[in-house]
């Protein structure tokens, strides 16, 4: 994505607002900086902008790792197999869901949609593996240990069985290692950049994410919106201690090109260090609209509404600008909304 410096977008709008970048001070900035972050959500998500809306395989679940410790009915997707598997046991590391194509039914129980067993029988030989519906409750457990049933489940259940939940397809809006989704806009089983022969799945959105029927394949295609950035820090303060996650501007020289920074890890006070800090990225199609916009909004500020609906609609202009770029001139077939 090409991106633009937030300077530019704040320098804009200052010099619409007849201010020189040294007239920016502290109370300036923190006004423009709260136009700017509420017109970039506007104008962010007012179409499914090329830059900001990606393609991704995705799982329902995060991959199978060796190195991480497992608690029971903990889900993950097995690459060997194909399947997605759930912890039977709490502590569970080191045991990989199946190994040259044979499950680990000591360890893992293969995720389904619901579960058919008999009733557990007390004196019965159960094998590793076998799956029991417990007649007191009507939940199922998959054993783990060869045994003979004690004269009551409970008796066993703590060393032998593992619960059996049913799995619930979903991808969420978070995922460790996966980019972070804003809104869902199609799921397919093949990936559209390349083939034409993908089939669509249609999904609902619930607290957990975006829902998939039982019949959607176990990975898909995910085209979505990225969320947008938040613009929320103050000017970097060379004496102040920031936390990992805190959000600061910084600019190399008084006047220069500056951008809002993250913290990758916890910042001592000190020097400027690059390595501690990730640049929040502003995408450049939409600078000639946050001048405008911020401009706009400024003028709205003090009271100028005549002129104020003027610049709103040179802002709005250089949104529909960005629109004719994809529709017209490079012929992009998604119908545009500009409103």
């Amino acid at each position: 994505m090409r991106t633009v410096n937030y300077s530019e977008i704040l320098h804009g709008s200052a010099a619409l607002a007849g201010l020189r970048p040294e007239d920016v001070g502290a109370t300036e900035f923190a006004q423009f900086r709260t136009f700017h972050d509420r017109r970039l959500q506007l104008g962010w998500e007012i179409h499914r902008w090329p830059e900001l809306c990606p393609i991704e395989p995705r799982y329902y679940r995060a991959l199978y790792a060796a190195a991480t410790t497992y608690a029971a009915t903990d889900e993950r997707y097995d690459l060997a197999s194909g399947k997605y598997f759930q912890s039977l046991h709490a502590t569970n590391v080191g045991n990989a869901p199946t190994t040259a194509g044979v499950e680990n039914s000591a360890h893992w129980a293969e995720c389904k949609n619901g579960y058919s067993a008999s009733d557990w029988i007390t004196g019965t030989s159960y094998a590793v593996g076998a799956q029991v519906k417990n007649p007191l409750t009507g939940l199922y457990y998959q054993c783990r240990v060869l045994h003979t049933a004690s004269a009551l489940f409970a008796t066993d259940l703590a060393t032998k069985w593992g619960l059996l939940t049913a799995f619930n397809k979903y991808i969420a809006y978070e995922q460790t290692g996966e980019t972070a989704v804003a809104e869902y806009l199609q799921a397919t089983d093949r990936d559209p950049r390349i083939t034409t022969q993908g089939v669509a799945y249609p999904f609902w959105l619930s607290p957990d994410g975006a829902q998939f029927n039982l019949n959607a394949p176990n990975t898909l295609w995910l085209y979505f919106r990225i969320r947008r950035p938040t613009l929320l820090g103050d000017a970097w303060d060379t004496a102040a201690i920031y936390t990992s996650g805190h959000q600061v501007y910084y600019a190399a020289t008084a006047g220069g090109a500056g951008n809002f920074y993250t913290a990758n890890t916890s910042v001592a006070a000190g020097a400027w260090d690059p390595t501690e800090w990730v640049v929040v990225d502003l995408p450049y199609f939409l600078r000639g609209y946050l001048i405008e916009a911020g401009y706009a909004d400024w003028l709205t500020s003090d009271g100028q509404g005549d002129k104020a609906l003027v610049h709103e609609g040179l802002a709005t202009q250089y949104l529909e600008l960005e629109a004719d770029k994809l529709q017209r001139q490079q012929q992009q077939v998604r119908r545009l909304q500009i409103q």
